[in-house]
């Protein structure tokens, strides 16, 4: 089964804004990370995928955010925490950022953050649907969902 529609913005916008990004204010550190969670496993839910776990850092909010563990709860999501001292467990999460850096972000002479905004959704696109990944055979992530 592949996915048949595109995120909503505010779910691709919010995948580079998670903590230990410059966006936050406590308030968002301890209750945006669930709403995000929320978001997405909805909108996975639609496409047919099931949201199982989800593995994330040990950052307190997610560790003993009552807003974050109230979401995995409801939403039946097991929680999974990253060995302290070994970040390089999250290498995917880190490997998309440099990537996205790279590819997207500091690949053009962009005129304003207006115009790289507006040009995401195609990276984005052709990041899970076109590109080839070495850690993936060459195939495209899109392929993993693929029947």
């Amino acid at each position: 089964m592949g996915l048949t529609g595109r995120p909503p913005a505010d779910l691709r916008q919010q995948l580079l804004a998670l903590p230990g990004s410059a966006h936050s204010g406590p308030v968002a550190l301890r209750t945006e990370p669930a709403g995000f969670l929320t978001r997405a496993a909805a909108w996975f839910a639609a496409q047919g995928v099931t949201v199982r776990r989800v593995l994330t850092d040990n950052a307190k909010s997610y560790r003993i955010g009552r807003a974050w563990i109230a979401a995995c709860d409801q939403l039946r999501i097991g929680r999974r925490f990253i060995k302290p001292g070994r970040p390089w467990t999250n290498g995917k999460a880190e490997r998309f950022n440099r990537t996205l850096q790279t590819e997207w972000a500091y690949a053009t002479a962009w005129t304003g953050n207006d115009q790289r905004t507006a040009a995401l959704d195609s990276w984005l696109e052709h990041y899970n649907t076109a590109r080839s990944h070495s850690s993936l055979g060459g195939r495209s992530p899109v392929s993993r969902l693929a029947a």
